[in-house]
């Protein structure tokens, strides 16, 4: 659930940094100063290389001059969304325990793999 959440920021963040930049409204540098921290502080944010913490979430919106709206939701509730997203890994049953395992050194696997290639062919005669 946090990569997902964390994917949509990001995800949301470049988008209006796009925006502003093709509008001719903002660079990496005029972000970087209106923060006061370096470009590739910026463009370390924008490329998703660091986590951000919710604080550096919020200071890069105000620099974009943008707004935030969280939204939690029942994903059951959402017209088109056809499946739930779980908010814990579903248990998955444990496989069949064998009760004589096989292994590469018990004569039955040897037999089992002779059985299964059939025959050795019969080179032709000379």
């Amino acid at each position: 659930m946090f990569l997902n959440l964390s994917g949509q920021v990001e995800g949301q963040l470049r988008e209006a940094y796009d925006r502003k930049f093709q509008a001719g409204l903002a660079t990496q540098s005029s972000l970087a100063d209106k923060l006061g921290v370096n470009r590739s502080a910026i463009h370390h944010r924008l490329m998703g290389h660091t986590n951000m913490t919710i604080e550096t979430i919020a200071d890069m919106v105000w620099a974009l001059d943008h707004n935030i709206r969280v939204e939690i939701f029942d994903p059951s509730s959402v017209h088109g969304m056809n499946y739930a997203i779980p908010s814990e890994p579903s248990p998955q049953p444990a496989p069949p325990e064998r009760p004589n395992p096989i292994t590469p050194s018990d004569p039955d696997f040897v037999n089992s793999l002779r059985e299964q290639a059939g025959p050795a062919p019969v080179p032709p005669a000379a």
